[in-house]
């Protein structure tokens, strides 16, 4: 459903419990605000909603445990929900470039199996410390984030150890 012109998505959608890649990418989207509580598509492992005009992600995207790829670029999103209990295990990669993020929450870093988190053009003053947590995390991506504090570049030679305790540091 990509590159069309929806407006919202019909909440009988929903029902569709063995779904596992969603992709929305280039419609005119703002939200999903209609879709219920633990129902929102228990067998996702792709979702793209990128080049839309969403403000907000749905909390309950936080609790789905299979989901292994998102990507909710170039949108107007203020915040990502926090995973929920086992929420986002397997999420290896997230792409929340180009967006209106001030902060994200410390409970990303209960995402254990991140490899690629890509937060570029955003509005972050700082990333959460427990992203040293994420021991599989192998990119971080922030440029353009204009009021964040960046470690110099000797630090991030020191790789993901030294480049953390330095933004604990800056805290």
């Amino acid at each position: 459903a990509s590159y069309n012109f929806i407006l919202r998505i019909d909440p009988a959608f929903h029902t569709h419990r063995n779904l596992q890649t969603l992709e929305l990418r280039s419609n005119r989207l703002r939200g999903f605000e209609s879709f219920p509580g633990e129902m929102f598509f228990a067998s996702l492992t792709a979702l793209d909603v990128a080049n839309n005009a969403i403000t907000e992600l749905p909390s309950n995207v936080g609790r789905i445990g299979g989901l292994t790829t998102m990507s909710a670029e170039s949108n107007q999103l203020r915040e990502f929900p926090s995973p929920g209990a086992g929420g986002l295990a397997a999420l290896t990669t997230l792409n929340l470039c180009n967006n209106r993020l001030e902060e994200l929450s410390e409970e990303l870093g209960k995402c254990a199996a991140m490899q690629e988190l890509l937060l570029d053009n955003n509005r972050l003053r700082r990333l959460p410390f427990s992203l040293c947590k994420m021991l599989a995390l192998r990119k971080i991506s922030v440029h353009g984030n204009h009021t964040m504090t960046l470690p110099p570049v000797h630090v991030t030679y020191g790789g993901p150890a030294a480049v953390f305790a330095f933004l604990e540091k800056a805290k």
